[in-house]
């Protein structure tokens, strides 16, 4: 079973302002380079993450672009996009981004999203996990 990342998983990747959601998000960052084949990212998390990262924390850029190119990489993990097969469903939802995330990782086989936003996919068919709960 693949998991996927929200962005907000990448971006406390390289926001260490909170020292416990950093180094949970690190862990996780560390199991996807040791096991891609069990995750996806979505390219909307991604660009999502970088435009964060970019205007939040303008020094972290170029650690970002090397770590997407990093994944990049990483054969066995997805990197899964968005079609208009996947737009549709999400246009229906209240929380269109979430939607649409969530609708990605669904049409690509991932069952579960890892995000602090659990109650923002809960009107999706797609489990979350939370790592960030104490």
């Amino acid at each position: 079973m693949r998991k996927g990342l929200d962005t907000n998983v990448i971006v406390y990747a390289f926001d260490n302002s909170d020292p416990e959601k950093h180094r949970r998000a690190v862990v996780i960052v560390k199991d996807i380079l040791a096991h891609p084949e069990n995750y996806a990212i979505a390219a909307q998390a991604l660009a999502e993450a970088g435009y964060v990262i970019k205007r939040k924390y303008p020094a972290a850029e170029e650690t970002y672009v090397r770590f997407v190119e990093l994944l990049r990489m990483l054969i066995p993990l997805r990197i899964v996009p968005y079609t208009v097969e996947t737009i549709i469903p999400a246009a229906k939802h209240r929380n269109f981004w979430d939607a649409l995330l969530a609708y990605a990782y669904i049409q690509n086989g991932v069952e579960t999203i890892i995000t602090e936003n659990v109650e923002d996919f809960k009107d999706l068919p797609i489990k979350t996990e939370n790592p960030f709960t104490r």
